[in-house]
């Protein structure tokens, strides 16, 4: 799953006898998880879990969706499948363990800009700060790019591209003039 996305636990439970009633559990799902979907998820127990009866075949499983901005994977899912035949009192069970990997999404940066002035022939200030969009440090800011620089003048510090933009790190905006 894509950080900031969800994804179905999807399984398919089939009862042996014609009247098995299903108990499916899965354990292990953090509370700070978001669970949606049919079924009951208990975060104090971190379980998820669905009854179906009458020799119904079941076909689904909860929707989960982790913290936001987190790329946390989610390891040791166990998924447990009872079935009780009614009619016998007798019970069998079957176990699964899986994992759900969490794939990492660059959050788009923020910046912020300052209007400023200059007087005629004098170096203008060039004020704007970025960060990272994603808040858990899994994420820098690793240069800028400005464009729209008018033609006749120069930026003091980055690297002027073929297309007229420029390029600059981090280091280089801090005391950046238009001249």
């Amino acid at each position: 799953v894509l950080e900031d996305g969800s994804i179905q636990l999807l399984l398919q439970a089939v009862p042996d006898s014609d009247a098995g009633i299903l108990t499916i559990t899965i354990k292990g799902i953090p509370s700070t998880w978001t669970v949606t979907g049919e079924g009951t998820y208990n975060p104090a127990t971190q379980t998820w879990t669905i009854t179906v009866g009458g020799g119904q075949t079941f076909t689904g499983g909860p929707i989960v969706t982790p913290p936001a901005d987190s790329d946390v994977d989610l390891t040791g899912l166990i998924f447990t499948v009872t079935e009780l035949d009614p009619f016998t009192g007798q019970t069998g069970t079957a176990t699964a363990t899986i994992d759900v990997i969490v794939d990492a999404v660059a959050d788009p940066a923020e910046i912020t800009t300052q209007d400023t002035t200059a007087v005629e022939d004098t170096a203008a200030d060039v004020i704007f700060n970025g960060a990272a969009g994603d808040k858990d440090g899994s994420e820098v800011v690793v240069k800028y790019v400005v464009s729209g620089v008018p033609d006749g003048f120069n930026l003091s510090a980055g690297t002027k591209l073929p297309d007229g933009t420029y390029e600059l790190t981090p280091n280089e905006i801090q005391g950046l003039k238009l001249n």
